[in-house]
């Protein structure tokens, strides 16, 4: 039996660590079956996980900037009631 599979199987366990891979790779190991997993998929499955990565990237970015935007404004607070 071959059995495919859609780019939706990835989304939110790219590392397939979940106990439904581990179950289909258990079934696919034990019964001797293939899984088929096309070019289309793997490409989507990228792209969507890269995608996932530049948004992750840029909401540490923006709270290092707050960070940073924070300790300025409280180091200049403590300066005025020190000085």
């Amino acid at each position: 039996m071959k059995i495919f599979v859609d780019t939706n199987i990835f989304y939110n366990d790219w590392f397939m660590r979940n106990a439904n891979f581990k179950y289909l790779f258990h079934f696919l190991n034990n019964e001797g079956h293939s899984l088929i997993v096309s070019d289309l998929v793997i490409q989507e499955s990228e792209n969507i996980r890269n995608r996932e990565l530049l948004e992750a990237l840029h909401e540490i970015k923006s709270g290092i900037k707050k960070a940073q935007n924070s300790i300025i404004v409280n180091c200049s607070i403590a300066k005025m009631i020190w000085s």
